[in-house]
């Protein structure tokens, strides 16, 4: 069976967090594919991720078998365990009441802020901090299966002082001090472990590691393919004897990882992008062979915007998009919405609040010119007033037949699932960012959407599957190559769709399995 061995060390954060990116997985692509072929597959997780279960939900990958450190650490390695926990589980002081704000819930007694309860992307508790005499004393770390996982303490200026690692009884297996790095072991375990105490916790997980691996895998049927990552937590040498296959993707930074293998010619290596194959080239040598298995986001397919008579344009804006070519930028789409002359709409997007809401701010002010035009307007504003009398309409108005108000959403970018709700409705994407995001790049092309940019990339290729600018005053223009004319968009999309088609999932699958024939075995 293939194990793959991922680089996941972000914990999932509550889902009010400010996501600055989303990035593609090289794991959960390949996954994706052996999920669509029926292939048997595992996942070997080295870091801390009670988590896990939910991140595997979230993307739509379901292991035959997972070897995670922290389970056989803290013994919780139990698949069907799973219960929902509930705010009134816990044993709360007489007298508690609790206060729900739009992004976590504050447990107040005897007028003291005693605790706030924070909420994962699907509405499970992820922790618990605890606070007492005005100071953060601790945080209760839940486990996606329904328990407690651990507990950090902290001292009165808010340092981390040590995390309590628990079974699922509630006792407690390993002490972790955080500022020695040390790791104490519950005598009542110590049959279950080497030492008493580890210097580190990646010490402990590799001896996990070592256990899982000896105990469940076998060296003559079982192969690895292992993310090329600087923070990879795992030795390598827990897989020496295994047929090893090492995927570089552009993700994930790897000069560490490769700079203790420079010069070697053994290695099977396959990247998933132009740019991660140049990368790793430049790093061990012309002479390495390496792979180019590029896999796109196998979540995305192709959209339904063609079935609809508007014809909405996606503005991306990140930190790479200035002010000024995003106030240029919406100023032509807006216009371009307000003439209405191939039933445009506009959709706005963004990661962050932030710069959702300075966007925001001057689609605002352009609007003063566009009176129809409505920023996230409520469904009142939507529909006509029947009191609205000739003198109170503006006058800009008076020259437009049958006028309508026509809204413009924003909308925060937080999980995968929101970029495949906005692209599904979607004619054309727009990214002014002086480094378009790749992702949402990628993802387009899975949509199979023609998309509009300032700066060349290896993913878009000018007037094939999209438009390259030079300058944004040429974007209105652009747009009316694509809006104004179906042909010219069809074959954006048959263009993108060929892109995806020369690295489908059974072309894909089919690649792997003849490099799993012929990897070599690995030795650190």
């Amino acid at each position: 069976m293939k194990y793959f061995v991922p680089s996941w060390h972000l914990d999932i954060s509550d889902w009010a967090s400010t996501q600055q990116i989303i990035t593609f997985d090289d794991a959960i692509g390949n996954m994706r594919i052996m999920n669509h072929a029926d292939e048997d597959y595992g996942l070997i997780i080295g870091d801390y991720k009670p988590q896990l279960i939910t991140q595997l939900n979230a993307e739509g990958v379901a292991p035959t078998d997972t070897l995670a450190a922290f389970d056989w650490i803290q013994d919780t390695a139990l698949q069907d365990n799973s219960r929902i926990v509930d705010i009134q589980d816990f044993n709360w002081p007489k007298g508690t009441y609790f206060e729900y704000g739009p992004f976590s819930v504050d447990a107040i007694c005897n007028d003291e802020h005693i605790a706030r309860l924070l909420f994962n992307n699907i509405g499970q508790i992820l922790r618990i901090e605890r606070w007492q005499n005005g100071y953060h004393q601790e945080d209760i770390i839940m486990d996606t299966r329904g328990f407690v996982s651990s507990i950090q303490t902290f001292d009165n200026q808010g340092q981390l002082q040590k995390t309590i690692f628990f079974n699922l009884h509630g006792e407690w297996r390993v002490i972790e001090d955080a500022k020695t790095g040390r790791c104490h072991i519950n005598s009542r375990y110590q049959g279950d472990f080497t030492q008493s105490d580890y210097a580190s916790r990646h010490d402990l997980i590799n001896e996990a590691i070592a256990n899982l691996i000896q105990k469940r895998l076998d060296k003559d049927s079982d192969q690895i393919v292992l993310t090329a990552d600087d923070r990879q937590i795992i030795d390598l040498k827990q897989f020496n004897g295994f047929k090893t296959i090492i995927q570089a993707s552009q993700w994930h930074a790897n000069d560490r990882f490769w700079k203790p293998m420079n010069g070697r010619t053994d290695l099977t290596i396959v990247t998933d992008s132009e740019a991660a194959d140049r990368h790793v080239h430049k790093i061990m040598g012309d002479q390495i062979e390496t792979n180019l298995l590029p896999t796109f986001a196998s979540q995305f397919s192709l959209g339904h915007s063609d079935e609809y008579t508007t014809q909405t344009i996606l503005l991306f804006v990140s930190e790479q998009t200035t002010m000024l070519n995003l106030r240029k930028g919406l100023a032509q789409l807006m216009e371009m919405v307000d003439q209405n002359q191939n039933s445009e709409r506009l959709q706005i997007a963004a990661y962050d609040e932030r710069l959702l809401s300075q966007a925001r701010q001057i689609a605002q002010e352009i609007a003063q010119e566009h009176p129809r035009l409505l920023i996230d307007p409520e469904e009142e504003q939507m529909t006509s007033n029947p009191d609205l009398v000739d003198k109170d309409i503006d006058p800009r108005m008076e020259k437009q037949q049958h006028w309508q108000p026509i809204p413009i959403y924003t909308r925060r970018i937080v999980q995968t699932t929101d970029l495949l709700q906005l692209l599904d409705q979607v004619r054309v994407v727009v990214d002014l960012g002086n480094n378009p995001d790749s992702y949402v790049q990628m993802a387009s092309i899975s949509v199979g959407l023609p998309q509009i940019n300032l700066i060349k990339t290896d993913l878009v290729r000018d007037h094939e599957n999209g438009l390259l600018l030079a300058n944004v005053a040429d974007l209105t223009a652009a747009l009316q190559f694509y809006l104004g004319s179906m042909e010219n968009w069809n074959r954006a999309r048959v263009d993108a769709v060929q892109q995806i088609n020369n690295y489908s999932g059974k072309r894909i699958l089919h690649n792997w399995q003849l490099l799993w024939k012929r990897c070599a075995r690995f030795e650190a």
